[in-house]
């Protein structure tokens, strides 16, 4: 999932640049890019894409940006901030000396030789009440600003995979009505300035435009102090071609014009027509993907505590909103929910009493199955034990000796009462039959007595004159 959108505005002498970013694991994804002619065509589009709130990386032009070399003694306790900044003081613009400035510096080196300390320091020289308009202008869009920039110093950001830490490295910017140059030493802006000479101009005189661009990078070489000649040109912008010509028969090396598709920290989610005439809007976006690589931002320190103040209480307001939305809309759901099973319960019991006639007769025929099922439990023992008579006639054959026969076999079962109120059913069985001798009766008895199945035995002898007849009751177990 994509970080939170924020935008880069950079506000031409005739034209307003417009970057929509948002950050996802280190690379800047560009959304879109816009050229307004007017504020009220750059309102019209916020309006539209609904853009408020969002925050903002600006560029505030007319900005003074140089890169000086400090030497300092490294002897006792030196307050070295206070000691930079009096030494730029001595060296800002006539131009802007007598207004309230903001004086912004970063380090970038620092080389220690026996008791001197040497420090190399960007500073951007600004006037307050321009900075001020500025924050104002980005306000007045519903915007909230994050950063104001030193002039067109991020320009370097977009081409940082193609510099060299042991040359110098410029880059070219050409506008309409104006040229940036910027060049980098060690991954820094150690120089920055601006012609007011454009595309415009190239058209109309080329001469001219190449003279006042020539003069540039001469100071730049001119220069006091440990600067490495230039060995490496970009250039971006309207018709980079041209100057690329032009720049490579002065230096007498290639010269590369603006290639965004090879940098790996930008991915574009759409196709952009002239996107190297937006160099220094994606250039501000990268300052979030290389927030310590140039850490100047001419917001003054008090305006940024009241932008963390009022971010503060938007955070809350946006908060307690959220909070009662999450709690109206939790409301309804109960309600809801309450209202939706009232209903079920109304209809639930309608058809309960629909059904009550149905449920009377259940009750009903529940109370005779009680009744028919008490009465089968009293049988039930008896049902329990009835006699397999198959098993019981088996038994009696198998014990029956030979020479001894059965006449009758009869049953009958008499009913008594056992513990409390249960029932028990004694099963008596009466057997007739004739032998021809007193021995095989004996023998047939203890068969019987050894039979599991019987349980008391009892014996009645008739003598006849050729045979013996008998009876013997058996009681079954």
């Amino acid at each position: 999932m994509l970080n939170r959108q924020f935008l880069s505005i950079v506000v031409l002498p005739d034209s307003i640049k417009l970057g929509k970013f948002c950050i996802k694991n280190n690379i800047l994804h560009v959304l879109d890019l816009q050229t307004f002619e007017s504020q009220e065509k750059l309102k019209e589009y916020l309006n539209k894409k609904r853009l408020k709130n969002l925050a903002v990386i600006g560029s505030l032009g007319g900005v003074h940006v140089i890169a000086r070399s400090i030497t300092l003694s490294s002897i006792g306790q030196v307050d070295f901030d206070k000691e930079i900044l009096k030494n730029i003081q001595e060296h800002i613009p006539t131009s802007v000396k007598d207004e309230n400035v903001l004086i912004k510096f970063q380090i970038l080196s620092t080389k220690y030789d026996k008791a001197k300390e040497t420090v190399d320091v960007l500073v951007a020289v600004a006037k307050e009440n321009a900075v001020i308009t500025f924050l104002e202008y980005i306000r007045g869009l519903n915007l909230i600003p994050l950063i104001v920039d030193a002039g067109n110093t991020s320009l370097f950001l977009p081409f940082i995979e193609k510099y060299e830490k042991k040359v110098s490295t410029s880059v070219v910017n050409i506008n309409n009505n104006s040229t940036d140059i910027v060049i980098v030493e060690n991954g820094f802006p150690y120089f920055v300035s601006k012609i007011d000479n454009g595309w415009e101009d190239f058209s109309n005189s080329k001469a001219e435009f190449f003279q006042r661009l020539s003069s540039v990078f001469d100071f730049y070489h001119s220069g006091r102090g440990r600067r490495k000649r230039i060995h490496k040109i970009i250039v971006t912008g309207k018709n980079d071609n041209e100057v690329k010509k032009f720049l490579e028969k002065k230096f007498d090396f290639p010269v590369k014009t603006s290639d965004f598709g090879t940098n790996s920290l930008l991915r574009f989610h759409n196709k952009f027509e002239n996107v190297s005439s937006y160099a220094h809007i994606i250039g501000l976006g990268l300052k979030r993907v290389y927030p310590a690589l140039f850490e100047i931002d001419l917001i003054p320190d008090q305006e940024k505590e009241n932008l963390k103040f009022n971010l503060l209480k938007r955070t809350l307001k946006r908060t307690t909103v959220l909070f009662f939305f999450i709690l109206s809309f939790g409301s309804i759901i109960i309600l809801s929910t309450n209202l939706f099973y009232s209903i079920r319960v109304y209809i639930v019991s309608k058809k309960v009493e629909g059904i009550k006639p149905k449920l009377n007769e259940v009750y009903e025929l529940s109370s005779k199955n009680k009744t028919l099922v008490k009465k089968l439990s009293d049988i039930s023992p008896l049902i329990k034990n009835e006699v397999v008579w198959d098993k019981v006639l088996f038994e009696i054959s198998k014990l029956t000796p030979e020479e001894v026969w059965l006449i009758s076999v009869k049953s009958n079962n008499i009913l008594k009462k056992g513990d409390g109120e249960t029932i028990i059913k004694e099963k008596i069985l009466y057997l007739e039959g004739e032998t021809t001798k007193q021995s095989k009766i004996d023998r047939f008895v203890s068969k019987l007595e050894d039979s599991p199945l019987f349980k008391s035995i009892q014996i009645d002898k008739i003598e006849k004159k050729e045979h013996i007849s008998f009876k013997v009751k058996l009681s079954l177990r």
